[in-house]
């Protein structure tokens, strides 16, 4: 199985059961709450009725309104109240379906708001739960993202050891992907496939059991997997879906695959965003650097440069081995020199960054980019 298997599996088991646990604890609190008893909740009581009356109203002076028109005026309100239709309904809040949606929601830190604590117990429940769930929501991102990525770097390697074979050429027996060189662009585009895939998946989903048009569905589905959560749309709120159990089952399990495929998309594009700012910076710099006319200011700029690099050197302490390499003379080297912004990078490299914190890997995974 793997240390780094096993350990993803067990936060992941163990969010489970504390989001099964959130879900009781936030039942059992707000479930006896009722807004009539509360005073605080009382002017917004009288304005709903009063604006009630006053639709009510302007729909008796339209007795001959037809279908459109209507829609419209729906539209135009709904749009006012700036709040989803699905949180309008009658559905009974916090039983455990949507007590664990709530819990959910606050592991993932989407916070759609479809549902909230209303009483001072609960809001003070919701931040010390929230402060232990997202930090292990976001190690259970962090985790996946280094699976992910070592499970990629293996599967593009043997296509690269199959490819080799074709064609016939000699292959290192010990280690064939020793100076193999998986491409940083490859791997996005492995995430891109693999995030699209998952978003029109739910979008299908969304669209045959919400009603919603395909574009609201892929909408939903970005905002719900990049965490923005704005509460314009949210799911499994009505109470008459077909197969409901198996409905709501599903959408928990896309959400959560979605979360996971777009955070490592995003920090894998945030790399390739990067490296695009530094090679802009480097033109900038060599355009500069053309119209100086003074020998010495370049001088004291590689000398300055040369510094850099030793300190970047000195400061990779906490890098595997595998990612240093030493020639004969005892001079630490690089084999890679001579790929600078090509996006490349070692297999052993890339593989060996997962025994260390997710920060350092990325770091290496950039770096190593750049060379």
């Amino acid at each position: 199985l793997g240390e780094e298997n096993a350990r993803l599996l067990l936060l992941g088991s163990l969010l489970l059961l504390y989001m099964c646990a959130g879900a009781l604890i936030f039942r059992l609190i707000e479930e006896d709450y009722n807004p009539q008893n509360d005073p605080s909740t009382s002017t917004s009581t009288t304005n709903v009725d009063d604006y009630e009356s006053s639709l009510n109203a302007y729909l008796s002076l339209q007795p001959n309104m037809s279908a459109e028109q209507l829609d419209a005026l729906l539209k135009l309100v709904y749009s006012y109240g700036n709040s989803t239709l699905a949180t309008t309904t009658a559905k009974p809040k916090w039983d455990f379906a949507d007590g664990f949606h709530f819990a959910a929601t606050i592991v993932s830190t989407i916070g759609y708001g479809s549902s909230t604590p209303q009483t001072p117990s609960g809001q003070v429940a919701v931040i010390v739960y929230g402060f232990i769930g997202c930090s292990g929501g976001i190690l259970f991102f962090n985790l996946f993202l280094e699976r992910l990525i070592s499970l990629l770097a293996l599967l593009l390697g043997h296509l690269h050891v199959r490819q080799l074979k074709k064609a016939g050429k000699e292959l290192d027996e010990e280690d064939p992907l020793d100076d193999w060189k998986p491409n940083v662009y490859l791997v996005l585009l492995c995430l891109v496939v693999g995030s699209v895939t998952v978003a029109l998946a739910a979008s299908f989903l969304y669209t045959t059991y919400e009603g919603w048009t395909f574009i609201e569905s892929l909408y939903f589905c970005f905002v719900s997997f990049s965490t923005i959560g704005f509460g314009d749309y949210v799911a499994t709120q009505q109470t008459n879906y077909p197969n409901y159990v198996l409905y709501r089952i599903g959408n928990f399990l896309l959400v959560t695959i979605g979360c996971c495929f777009i955070y490592s998309l995003f920090n894998v594009t945030s790399i390739v965003i990067k490296q695009a700012m530094n090679w802009m910076l480097l033109r900038l710099d060599c355009h500069h650097c053309g119209r100086a006319s003074d020998k010495a200011t370049k001088m004291l700029r590689r000398h300055s440069l040369k510094i850099q690099h030793r300190a970047r050197r000195r400061s990779s302490f906490a890098l595997p081995k595998t990612i240093r390499k030493k020639s004969d003379s005892g001079v630490s080297t690089t084999d890679s020199s001579g790929r600078r912004l090509s996006g490349e990078i070692s297999m052993k490299e890339f593989l060996g960054a997962n025994k260390v914190s997710l920060a350092v890997m990325q770091k290496q995974l950039y770096e190593t980019a750049m060379l």
